[in-house]
């Protein structure tokens, strides 16, 4: 599909562009499925991260260039309709992972920081016997674990942050292709 001249409100750098030789330069090479059901390559994605990773505000048009021999109107529909469902569910299912990162990291540093107080109590509650104070000695190390493991969460989760930025910025463009 020819786009030239269509889009005329949109600013040029808010339009991204893509140059592909084949429509299967999106695809995985080891799926041999068809186009409406082939797993997204790894490359393409990395390349789409690549070109907009200095973007600070979101795309507007992802334009995909492909040879004019290349062209197939049927196929461009089923994937921009795919890679824009990919986008949006995408965002969505990392959003959720690091909401439910951050919580789980909550969790642990809660339930450390519970079995610390727990253990001073009792600590101070039954000074003169010993095999309390060998088991608080025990539980003592899991209540820093438990505090250090949930913060490891919660920073490790920090990470998804670029995958929620990338896929914030593409989850409302406009998917189209063009000729070149």
């Amino acid at each position: 599909m020819n786009i030239t001249g269509q889009i005329q409100n949109i600013a040029e750098e808010d339009i991204v562009q893509i140059w592909l030789d084949t429509y299967d330069d999106m695809f995985s090479d080891f799926d041999p499925r068809p186009y409406s059901k082939r797993m997204w390559s790894d490359d393409f994605i990395t390349q789409i991260k690549k070109v907009i990773k200095d973007r600070s505000k979101k795309v507007a048009v992802l334009r995909i260039l492909i040879p004019g021999k290349e062209n197939r109107e049927d196929v461009e529909k089923i994937l921009v309709e795919r890679l824009s469902e990919f986008f949006k569910y995408r965002k969505k299912e990392v959003l959720q992972i690091r909401k439910e990162s951050f919580f789980k990291g909550f969790y642990y540093i809660t339930a450390g920081v519970a079995i610390m107080f727990l253990t001073e109590y009792l600590s101070f509650s039954y000074e003169n016997k010993f095999s309390w104070h060998f088991l608080l000695r025990i539980f003592e190390p899991l209540g820093w674990f438990l505090i250090w493991t949930g913060l490891d969460i919660i920073i490790v989760s920090r990470k998804e942050f670029h995958d929620i930025t990338f896929f914030s910025k593409l989850a409302d463009s406009k998917i189209e292709f063009a000729i070149y």
